[in-house]
């Protein structure tokens, strides 16, 4: 009897793997088209003129699903930058994942109900206990795993329906 070494064991597993059937992975949903990304004076200007929305002066577009706003959201960091810690208008420093939905909020994209909805499934694509805010702020978290929790997030939400 011989004893098969790791080194070994490749050229045998063609005569002892099973037959699998391989199918590709299915594409994922292609999300709605949304809105345009806020500039940096639509969010000054929507900060300076809120009051005209919530009286009804002011015609407000509809909110985006959660889908769409996690997908928004992750558009806004990449534009605007993304920043590991708080965010500072008027400079290049980027927001943080908060600091992206409080834009999209201000300038009538989403509702606290979408905001909040939208922070379940990050929270889903996370996977900690940790709140999404603070894990943003870890050390050592980078761009690529914000960009990839808020996707995640998006696909979830929108296989779901929202």
């Amino acid at each position: 009897m011989s004893v098969l070494t790791r080194h070994q064991a490749p050229a045998l597993a063609p005569d002892i793997a099973p037959d699998i059937d391989i199918r590709p992975a299915p594409a994922a949903p292609a999300l709605p088209r949304l809105p345009a990304l806020p500039t940096r004076a639509d969010y000054l200007r929507a900060r300076r003129l809120a009051w005209t929305v919530r009286w009804g002066l002011v015609d407000q577009m509809p909110p985006l699903r959660p889908s769409a706003l996690l997908e928004q959201t992750r558009r806004l960091l990449q534009t605007w930058g993304w920043a590991q810690t708080g965010w500072v208008m008027g400079t290049d420093e980027g927001l943080c994942i908060a600091g992206g939905l409080h834009v999209l909020t201000t300038v009538g994209q989403a509702t606290s109900l979408q905001v909040s909805e939208a922070e379940t499934y990050l929270q889903r694509a996370i996977g900690t206990a940790q709140h999404y805010s603070h894990w943003n702020e870890t050390a050592g978290r980078a761009w690529p795993e914000v960009s990839t929790a808020l996707t995640t997030a998006s696909r979830t939400a929108w296989k779901e329906g929202r």
